[in-house]
């Protein structure tokens, strides 16, 4: 899979027609989009991982990275604002949350490519 092929992924996002019937669901921005974008090119060209999830939710973008057991979730909101948190999917725990600040993922990284309990 190519970057140009994750960007248009997230461009091409919609949330549910259903969803917007009743008017209380905002769709994510471009904004939002953008900032997507943005967090997609640097986790996947400085550490190689790609989406396995890109999907509309209400004012935000949903992403998950998978590396073996474990997942990294991510939220970018229509404020652009970027909250993380890797689980373990065996034992069904979250290992690490966080507030995104100027685009550091080190935290949530090192977490997710952490094989021992002790992150």
């Amino acid at each position: 899979m190519t970057f140009d092929s994750i960007a248009t992924r997230i461009n091409n996002i919609k949330v549910p027609e259903h969803w917007l019937a009743d008017g209380s669901v905002v769709p994510p921005t471009e904004e939002c989009k953008e900032k997507t974008i943005q967090v997609c090119r640097k986790l996947f060209e400085e550490n190689e991982l790609i989406p396995k999830t890109v999907a509309a939710s209400c004012e935000c973008v949903f992403l998950t990275y998978r590396v073996g057991d474990r997942k990294m979730i991510m939220e970018v909101l229509n404020n652009c604002s970027i909250g993380a948190l890797v689980n373990d999917e065996i034992e069904k725990e979250i290992l690490w949350n966080e507030d995104i600040v100027d685009m550091n993922f080190e935290k949530c990284l090192n977490v997710l490519n952490t094989r021992d309990k002790e992150s």
